[in-house]
């Protein structure tokens, strides 16, 4: 019996993600995905956008019912106590919560 390789299947996380990226791209953004596991990353944000007029985003992106992990929730705290902001984003609609007050904490 021969083994069969099946493509993984892609995540409603990673799909709304890829989304967010192509609508945030083509309004100037630049999207960095920041690697999990590597350089004492745990916990940190998924990405880290920049825009010539609106600065700079951290944004963790999450599918629809995602919950937070502890680890994020920590370092979330570290940041809003340092005055940095954290945005979760399920996909391109919520392009628009970009520009409000951070929304992590309603994911806890």
């Amino acid at each position: 019996m021969a083994l069969e390789y099946k493509l993984p299947r892609r995540s409603l996380e990673s799909d709304g993600a890829a989304r967010l990226k192509k609508l945030m791209q083509s309004r100037g953004w630049t999207w960095n995905r920041i690697t999990p596991g590597k350089y004492g990353t745990a916990g940190l944000p998924d990405v880290y956008a920049t825009h010539p007029k609106w600065g700079y985003r951290w944004i963790e992106t999450k599918a629809p019912k995602g919950k937070l992990r502890a680890s994020q929730v920590k370092k979330f705290t570290e940041f809003a106590l340092a005055g940095i902001d954290v945005f979760v984003c399920v996909n391109e609609n919520w392009y628009k919560y970009l520009f409000g007050p951070p929304n992590w904490k309603r994911w806890k």
